[in-house]
């Protein structure tokens, strides 16, 4: 029987941080209980928020917090690996669950692949970019960071994952030192090409880049079961 990928393609609205959150942990209680390699690939845009990783301090805002919040912008701070970042309109925010033991792929090279995934995305998109940088993560095109990447593996089980820059305001990121890098450019799909690009380009691209890259032959989109949730 091939694996089962299950896409949650919510990225036409946007959706609260904790919101999106309640759907990983739900997600993630399904992946224990079945055992299996199957994977929930859960692809959202969010509210303008950042998100502060084990690694996150205080001093990585440039703005004062109090600031940020009365501007709106919601500040959380999550479970994954990693430093600040933020998440808002115009990026594609995709946290894969699933069991790593069972799809017998290891942490690093967990990562290394999503990495490849954004990299081969961005390619037919016309943008030249690479990921496994040393001494970096994410992926990048030349010195300009592109994609975020930071997961929680707890009991094998992968959530969190990766926040891909499409059409974002990237002025949003002069607020922080984003990933702990105070003298890297943050960029987009959009900057890079000067063109206008669809959201829904994307997502069709990186699901058919994501099934392939992890041999899922089985692909259900799921999108109605998870509206009550959101």
């Amino acid at each position: 029987m091939s694996r089962r990928l299950e896409i949650v393609n919510k990225t036409c609205k946007l959706l609260k941080y904790r919101e999106g959150l309640a759907l990983q942990e739900l997600f993630a209680e399904q992946v224990k209980i079945s055992q299996s390699a199957s994977c929930h690939l859960l692809l959202l845009q969010h509210n303008p928020v950042y998100t502060l990783g084990k690694r996150g301090r205080q001093e990585d805002f440039r703005e004062a917090q109090q600031d940020v919040l009365r501007q709106g912008i919601d500040v959380e701070a999550v479970p994954r690996g990693g430093e600040v970042t933020f998440h808002g309109p115009g990026q594609l925010v995709a946290y894969p669950i699933v069991n790593l033991r069972e799809l017998r792929v290891g942490a690093r090279a967990w990562i290394e692949r999503l990495e490849q995934c954004v990299v081969d995305t961005a390619a037919v998109f016309g943008v030249t970019a690479k990921g496994q940088v040393p001494g970096r993560t994410g992926v990048w095109v030349e010195e300009r960071k592109l994609a975020a990447l930071g997961v929680k593996i707890s009991h094998g089980i992968s959530s969190h994952g990766l926040a891909l820059n499409v059409s974002t305001d990237l002025s949003f990121f002069s607020k922080i030192v984003p990933c702990g890098l105070p003298d890297k450019e943050v960029t987009s799909l959009e900057k890079e090409t000067g063109e206008v690009i669809d959201m829904q380009n994307v997502v069709k691209v990186f699901c058919d880049v994501f099934a392939a890259e992890f041999g899922y032959g089985n692909v259900l989109k799921a999108n109605d079961r998870t509206d009550k949730l959101a």
